[in-house]
Parts: structure tokens; sequence; C-alpha cells
């Protein structure tokens, strides 16, 4: 038994070896991303969230993807409640042409909260992409 677990296993390691790309994807510092990509004009009206995505680089922009903090502000920051109600989602923009903006628009996961004990923000940034050279 423990034979074909090893054989299965090898198998499985290569089969995924040739699934993967011939060159690995290059990490980058949020300072890169935020000299290739410039998120503008975010606003948050009734739960939807829109802004736009400006490619400030030379390169074609595949797959970026936004991080979409929803961020809970307390009236009373030295007494907060008990239920914050911030989240996080991600977005993913298909492409963005060299020099290019694409408006986004995202809709609520879930409904706002609608309470009077604080208010709720938002903030969208570049977290990852594809670029290519």
């Amino acid at each position: 038994m423990k034979q074909s677990r090893g054989n299965w296993a090898l198998a499985l390691a290569l089969g995924l070896f040739h699934a993967l790309p011939a060159q690995a994807d290059e990490l980058v510092s949020t300072r890169t991303l935020a000299e290739m990509v410039a998120v503008q004009g975010v606003s948050l009206q009734d739960g939807v969230v829109t802004g736009q995505v400006v490619n400030l680089s030379d390169q074609r922009i595949e797959n970026l993807r936004l991080a979409v903090t929803y961020i809970w502000h307390w009236k009373n920051e030295r007494h907060p409640g008990a239920d914050e109600p911030g989240s996080l989602e991600f977005l993913v923009v298909p492409a963005v042409a060299p020099h290019a903006a694409v408006d986004f628009t995202v809709p609520p996961a879930h409904p706002l909260p609608s309470r009077t004990d604080g208010w709720m923000d938002v903030s969208v940034s570049a977290v990852g992409l594809t670029s290519w050279r």
C-alpha cells in the first residue's frame, strides 16, 4: 500500500508540474503595485462600492485583484461595541490596457448595517495582478 501511495503522489506531483506555467509568478511589493495601478474615485452609496482603476504602466494588466475593505468607525472609539461589522471582499478586474482606466462596481455581498453607533467607510487597494512584458 505504501508503494502505491508513493506512485500516486509522484504522478500527482508530475501532473501538477506540467500544469504550471513555464515561468513562476514574480512577487512584488505594495510600492511596486502602487506604481503600476492607481485606484481612484472610490465611493460607497447604499452598500455599492464604485471606483476606477488606472493602469499606469506600459504593459497590459490582467487578473487585477482588488481588496475591498469595509471599515466600521465607532462613534465612541474608547468604548466600542462587541459586534464590529467590518469585512473584506475581493474583486478581480479581468484586463486593463496600458495607460487605460476601467470602472468597477462591487455590489454588497451582504446588507450593510443600519446602525446609530457608528458608520461604514470603504477602502480599495490593488493586491495582485498579472502583467505581460
